[in-house]
């Protein structure tokens, strides 16, 4: 009967309604990519760009982040590791392995850096160190042949997908003695269990491009952001999505004269990821200006660049905006605000020898912080009735720009940090800044007994509360 009723139901809408309501309605975001009830997925995705003592990476942690949303839309389970040493990458395994086994598909996605040794391709977890022998990464990483792809062949996998972006250059030092690894990528793998499709992000030597060049905003590495745009089509069998990548990563890294093919090692049969080629993707697209902002860092102002080409009238459309306003600050001055005349450099800034545009940068992105305690304190209390002065008649630029001056860290420094930055439109630091003034160690009812009129921690609530209801959506 309930079948019965949906029929009709659908059969009414497509005389009433245009093709993409009809679309919206009858398909929701947990129907898209819906699989068979009996096929268990799941995913394991690692990034790691935090190490300790070697070289940190920029795009690991987010290419995981992208990849771990895909891998959900399309219906796996995943399990999502970022920045973990070597004890938690092996517990993940194993987890992956189990869940995965008697018949199930798993797909294991790595971003992160891995060195070859001996024939041997390792993964490695934060916690590396700098060993001195080769021999001892058996010890410290996680190898990627016998630790992953064997297991999930002796699991029973019905079909596994290995994706590994770590062909970048070898973080250990090079030494008089013998080094640890080749200089850069993975080496080719020994073999591929029968089931599974192995794709690395670059061939034998390669080193895999983060960026295309200075004019690339995209958060994504080249390698993630064209798998992406891949295995989002429906009817692609994996094996022509892998070689679609390879393409297109090919011809685009070979149109800044860089070399980076993927390499490919399939072993198994036909499989789609998204195998019903006439299911409806109004859903996933509606999504997908979601998935992009998540992406973008804004401690790269720049990024945000590639989201207004995108979605020139997207719902984050003001707010990208703004934030690029410190990217394009070239002459060390931040563009107005609302009115407000630019934030110049205090002169303590120049004295010291700091990069304006850099230290207003700083400012913008809510990084600046008051590290002076004691020997500041007669200054700030001199600047005290200036300050209110400023803050009443909202002059934000000056009213910052002295604070930063002075540096004096206690909450109604940061307060009037926070209104400047509010101010001026950079809300994001706005609220760091007050939430800095709620955990400042000084407190203004101790300096002179004066708070200047202002209530705390009552008044950093109000501003914090009022900057969440200006911008719900902001990150």
């Amino acid at each position: 009967m309930k079948g019965l009723i949906l029929a009709c139901l659908r059969s009414v809408l497509l005389h009433l309604l245009p093709a993409s309501a009809l679309g919206c309605l009858l398909v929701g975001p947990s129907d898209l990519f819906a699989q068979p009830a009996a096929e268990k997925r799941v995913a394991l995705v690692i990034g790691n760009n935090e190490y300790r003592n070697v070289s940190k990476l920029d795009n690991a942690v987010g290419d995981a982040r992208a990849m771990a949303r895909e891998f959900r839309a399309l219906g796996f389970d995943v399990i999502e590791k970022l920045n973990v040493d070597q004890r938690a990458m092996k517990a993940a395994v194993r987890e992956f392995v189990q869940r995965a086994s008697n018949g199930g598909v798993g797909a294991f996605f790595y971003a992160g850096h891995g060195v070859q040794e001996g024939g041997n391709n390792y993964l490695l977890p934060v916690d590396v160190g700098a060993p001195a022998d080769p021999s001892a990464l058996a010890d410290e990483a996680v190898e990627l042949n016998s630790d992953i792809m064997a297991r999930v062949g002796q699991a029973g996998a019905k079909f596994s997908l290995i994706v590994i972006d770590a062909c970048r250059d070898n973080p250990f030092p090079r030494n008089a003695g013998r080094s640890i690894g080749a200089p850069r990528g993975l080496s080719l793998a020994n073999s591929a269990p029968e089931g599974m499709v192995v794709v690395y992000s670059a061939g034998v030597g390669q080193q895999a491009l983060d960026r295309l060049g200075e004019a690339d905003r995209d958060p994504n590495g080249l390698f993630t952001r064209e798998f992406i745009k891949e295995m989002r089509r429906p009817g692609l069998e994996v094996a022509e999505l892998v070689r679609n990548v390879r393409k297109r990563v090919k011809d685009q890294a070979a149109a800044v004269k860089h070399e980076q093919t993927p390499a490919l090692y399939i072993q198994a049969d036909r499989f789609y990821l998204v195998p019903n080629p006439t299911q409806v993707t109004i859903a996933a697209q509606a999504d997908d200006q979601e998935a992009f902002w998540a992406q973008l860092d804004i401690a790269r102002p720049c990024e945000y660049q590639a989201y207004l080409e995108q979605y020139p009238q997207g719902r984050y459309a003001t707010i990208a905006r703004q934030r690029l306003k410190v990217c394009h600050a070239p002459t060390g001055e931040l563009p107005p605000t609302a009115g407000q005349p630019p934030l110049v450099a205090p002169a303590l800034m120049r004295e010291a020898g700091a990069e304006p545009a850099a230290a207003l940068r700083k400012f913008a992105l809510g990084q600046e912080r008051l590290n002076c305690a004691v020997s500041c304190s007669w200054t700030w209390g001199s600047a005290r009735r200036q300050l209110k002065a400023w803050h009443k008649a909202q002059v934000w630029s000056d009213l910052g720009a002295k604070v930063i001056e002075i540096s004096h860290g206690n909450d109604l420094a940061y307060y009037y940090l926070g209104a400047s930055a509010e101010g001026l439109g950079y809300m994001d630091a706005a609220a760091t800044y007050y939430r800095l003034a709620l955990t400042a160690p000084i407190k203004c009812d101790g300096i002179f007994n004066n708070c200047d009129g202002f209530k705390f921690p009552a008044d950093v609530e109000v501003a914090l509360k009022r900057i969440s209801m200006a911008q719900p959506a902001a990150r």
